[in-house]
């Protein structure tokens, strides 16, 4: 759930530097969540913190397994490769869980509590349950 959040909202703060750097106002999008979810500036700077320190971590961990799942096409066999590819996801689940942690860590437990309602509230009615591709391992955690 966090993981798609923060991805959401790397996203839109990707979309409003794209309108700033195009000569237009950028508020309605660099804003959007702070008032949908009522946060004050200090709490959206950590929120942005968080999600643009997750998604970072998990673009750098996806463009590897992208390259090592090209040399693994070239050497199936490769253990070496698999075990390296399992462990980027597991990291990128972990910059997850990390980020989560920051935020509850920077806000009063009040405050967390709220956005984490806030976020469940308007994430999860948007999640949509594919199967995984073939050969994809099924993950089990909740983040």
């Amino acid at each position: 759930m966090y993981q798609i959040f923060f991805r959401e909202f790397v996203a839109s703060q990707r979309a409003a530097d794209q309108r700033r750097d195009m000569g237009e106002d950028d508020t309605s999008l660099r804003n959007f969540f702070q008032r949908s979810f009522g946060l004050d500036a200090i709490e959206q700077e950590l929120l942005s913190s968080a999600a643009q320190t997750c998604v970072s971590a998990q673009e750098t961990n996806l463009r590897t397994i992208e390259e090592l799942a090209r040399r693994l096409k070239l050497n199936p066999d490769d253990k070496t490769l698999r075990s390296r590819i399992g462990q980027l996801r597991t990291d990128s689940e972990a910059a997850v869980a990390q980020g989560v942690q920051q935020l509850r860590s920077s806000l009063t437990s009040q405050r967390f509590a709220r956005l984490d309602l806030m976020i469940r509230v308007r994430v999860v009615p948007n999640l949509r349950i594919r199967p995984a591709p073939a050969g994809v391992k099924k993950s089990t955690g909740g983040n």
